[in-house]
């Protein structure tokens, strides 16, 4: 009896904490949103829209072809927008920490499958930036350039209509 009640508290908290990896359902949580830390990369990413001009999925072209156009909103409060173009996909909350690796962008989504973690890197101009997916959700090769548009994106603006 009292084996099978540790069984069940076991299963409850592991669908609690659900799957950092994102391979789960299209639904979850997030955290609630607290303000960034101050940096450089704070202020640069919340303003207007940042799109991912160029996507890239080791051994994946259809994967790093559909990145194509994806964008996120984050805002100074640390919550965000994201979606594909025209299409508002998800929404959560963000933050920013500090690694050897460099500058961490973290994006906790409502939709889990979007939960994010990369290293971020702004030009001197700060309009470009690159983002490289780390281990913590499996993200490990996927590189991108997000550029900062005043607008959401459209496929004319990218040359696709």
């Amino acid at each position: 009896m009292i084996k099978n009640l540790a069984s069940i508290c076991v299963l409850v908290f592991l669908a609690a904490c659900g799957n950092p990896g994102g391979s789960a359902s299209a639904v979850g949580s997030a955290a609630a949103p607290i303000p960034p830390v101050n940096s450089r990369e704070t202020g640069l990413l919340a303003r207007d829209y940042w799109v991912f001009e160029f996507y890239v999925v080791p051994n994946d072209q259809q994967a790093s072809k559909e990145g194509r156009g994806k964008w996120y909103k984050f805002y100074p409060d640390g919550s965000f927008d994201s979606g594909h173009w025209d299409k508002t996909l998800s929404s959560g909350s963000w933050g920013i920490g500090f690694r050897n690796e460099g500058t961490v962008l973290h994006i906790d989504a409502m939709n889990d499958v979007e939960d994010s973690e990369y290293i971020i890197q702004a030009n001197a101009s700060g309009d470009e930036m690159s983002w490289v997916g780390t281990s913590t959700y499996e993200q490990d090769g996927i590189m991108l350039k997000s550029i900062h548009l005043l607008s959401q994106p459209t496929k004319v603006q990218f040359g696709l209509e």
